[in-house]
């Protein structure tokens, strides 16, 4: 799979494939954020313990840090479970406040079941339902990705904005 995506992505060719578990959704994710430039959107019930893993927060800083316009936008359905499952993420969250964001969303949005990254506004993976691990991922994709993106602003449209507080145990 990396190899594929590293060509689609050097051609600035379209690809598709599917996704099989979270294993594959969180290396696709490690992947892709070495590879964008300016924005990451992400939408889920909860982020998983992956974002709680060193790599994963190296990255992210790296990404945040590469240049001062880079933003990472989070909705989630229910932000307490960060507080208890990624307290590495939450204290992350905490030092770049000021270019990661992440909002809860209003009660009448919960009807999206749905999960997703997207990368640069053209890259994205998605779960077809939060609970399952099965969905598929697309490079070079701006009509899809478009689809998620509109998702994602209506979610956040009437989103709660929740500031990380300060979390010790790690």
């Amino acid at each position: 799979m990396d190899q594929a995506i590293h060509e689609a992505l050097q051609q600035s060719i379209p690809l598709e494939g599917k996704i099989d578990s979270l294993i594959e959704y969180d290396s696709f994710f490690n992947l892709m954020i070495t590879k964008t430039s300016r924005t990451i959107k992400i939408f889920d019930y909860a982020l998983n313990s992956s974002y709680n893993d060193l790599q994963r927060i190296s990255s992210t800083t790296r990404f945040l840090s590469s240049h001062p316009s880079n933003r990472i936008h989070i909705v989630v359905h229910d932000a307490s479970l960060l507080q208890r499952n990624c307290p590495r993420w939450m204290n992350f969250m905490r030092t770049y406040s000021q270019s990661c964001f992440l909002e809860q969303t209003h009660p009448t949005n919960k009807h999206f079941e749905t999960a997703f990254v997207i990368f640069d506004h053209r890259h994205f993976c998605h779960r077809f339902h939060s609970l399952r691990s099965n969905g598929k991922f697309c490079v070079n994709h701006l009509d899809q990705s478009r689809y998620l993106i509109k998702i994602f602003e209506q979610v956040r449209c009437n989103a709660l904005t929740m500031r990380p507080r300060s979390v010790t145990r790690i």
